[in-house]
């Protein structure tokens, strides 16, 4: 195929929307400088930005609030045209007086005595009051289902959906419209049925899920997901909208990582992973697909409820320390291009026939519309751990609806190519590459 030129990247502040967010998490834990972000973030085009909002580090008198540290997160993100949500939680040292770690990161208010839920229940109010002039959606809890996070007792639903009601009453008191809610690592069914068993319609706007599936085509949070949409309908939370409010593959791993068993890693891989995930969202119809997280978190210690971890999986899509964009801040920036304004999930409009590699693994085929104009998905389906460029592996594509001027775009590069007269056949990557009419999207000619 011909290149013709690059998919021009937008900077957040020139899209009105997209599906796909940055995590800002941790900040809360003063673990990076997010100051060195901003600009990297915004360049991508992504829309979204998951903050963690922090009681122990804006409460450290009590009942003396100090926002300013996350007020200069939220501004700095929407001045650049992001859009930061929060995730509200964690604990406080001055009210939890055995909290295990600095911050009392996972440690849950309802569990600590009447003084530290109405000390939360204030702190939460005069957070909502603040922002709220910026902020909507407030996410309550995180990872509630894992331990590492539900402390002093074992994970409970009931628990959770208490801490909810709690402090969805608390925030909605104050701001009557902010849509609210909570997420999972990726639970049990019985855990999910047993938290809406325990909430009210009314209780939520939002349900969060999280994806860190080693082999994303095959994965079995994606699948659980289908449960929990069925759970949800069964029990009247048809409404709600579904996020993935946390994913990510990392570029280098420690050996035993729950991703990766033996280790190591590779920017390629973790940029592959990204890809996939992207589109495959898109096809499970989740709103939002937000990458855990901006930066590896290499600057301090990083504490759960009892375990401190000092050089954690590089999750960020720029380098923790010298924060440099890595491949994957590029194939993020093409990522919230393509997926940005209008795209809905269509009828396959294409069959691909003959490939001359692989026979014998499957390939992923997403159809979409953006901005009304048919678009195909597509790439080898082989674990993400074969790093191979695949450069002379092709495939013939049949259109059942021929398009009038067809392009290729190479969603790691941003490459866009068109055919030469007279052949037929396409690449195929073990990334995603889009095939779709010439104007369909903007395109930087060399």
């Amino acid at each position: 195929m011909k290149l013709i030129g690059k998919l021009k990247i937008r900077p957040s502040n020139e899209i009105k929307n997209s599906r796909i967010g940055i995590g800002f998490e941790c900040y809360d834990r003063d673990l990076f400088t997010p100051e060195k972000c901003y600009d990297l973030a915004a360049m991508t085009g992504a829309k979204a930005a998951r903050v963690q909002t922090g009681w122990a580090r804006t409460e450290k008198e009590k009942g003396v609030y100090d926002f300013s540290w996350l007020d200069s997160m939220v501004d700095n993100l929407l001045k650049r045209g992001m859009e930061p949500w929060f995730n509200v939680g964690y604990g406080n040292p001055l009210y939890m007086s055995d909290a295990p770690n600095s911050t009392a990161v996972g440690c849950v208010p309802t569990l600590y005595g009447e003084e530290c839920l109405n000390a939360w229940i204030d702190y939460v109010k005069a957070m909502t009051e603040h922002f709220m002039d910026r902020i909507t959606h407030y996410e309550i809890w995180n990872e509630s289902d894992l331990s590492h996070f539900w402390y002093p007792e074992k994970p409970s639903a009931k628990g959770l959906a208490e801490l909810i009601k709690v402090t969805g009453k608390a925030i909605r008191e104050v701001y009557p419209e902010a849509k609210l809610g909570t997420c999972l690592s990726g639970s049990h069914p019985d855990y999910i049925y047993n938290l809406f068993s325990n909430l009210e319609p009314k209780d939520l706007d939002f349900y969060c899920t999280h994806n860190y599936d080693r082999f994303p085509d095959n994965s079995w949070r994606s699948r659980r997901d289908v449960i929990t949409r069925q759970i949800m309908e069964e029990l009247g939370f048809g409404h709600l909208e579904m996020w993935v409010g946390e994913c990510g593959h990392a570029s280098w791993h420690p050996k035993g990582h729950g991703q990766c068993k033996e280790g190591g890693g590779s920017e390629h891989r973790q940029a592959v992973w990204h890809l996939r995930r992207a589109f495959l969202d898109l096809q499970n119809k989740m709103k939002l697909t937000s990458y855990f997280m901006i930066v590896d978190l290499w600057e301090k210690p990083y504490e759960k409820a009892v375990e401190v971890l000092t050089r954690p999986a590089a999750h960020g899509i720029l380098n923790g320390i010298t924060y440099t964009p890595k491949a994957c801040h590029k194939a993020v920036s093409n990522a919230a291009n393509v997926l940005a304004d209008e795209n809905e999930v269509i009828e396959p409009f294409a069959l691909i026939e003959g490939r001359s590699c692989n026979p014998d693994t499957p390939s992923t085929t997403v159809f979409f519309k953006h901005n009304g104009k048919p678009c195909m998905a597509y790439w080898l389906a082989c674990p993400v751990e074969v790093e191979e460029a695949h450069e002379t592996c092709h495939i013939v594509l049949i259109p059942m609806k021929k398009l009038k001027d067809p392009v290729v775009i190479d969603m790691l590069t941003g490459d866009v190519f068109e055919r030469d007269q007279g052949e037929f056949k396409y690449p195929l990557r073990e990334y995603p590459l889009v095939y779709c009419e010439r104007d369909t999207f903007e395109i930087e000619t060399k």
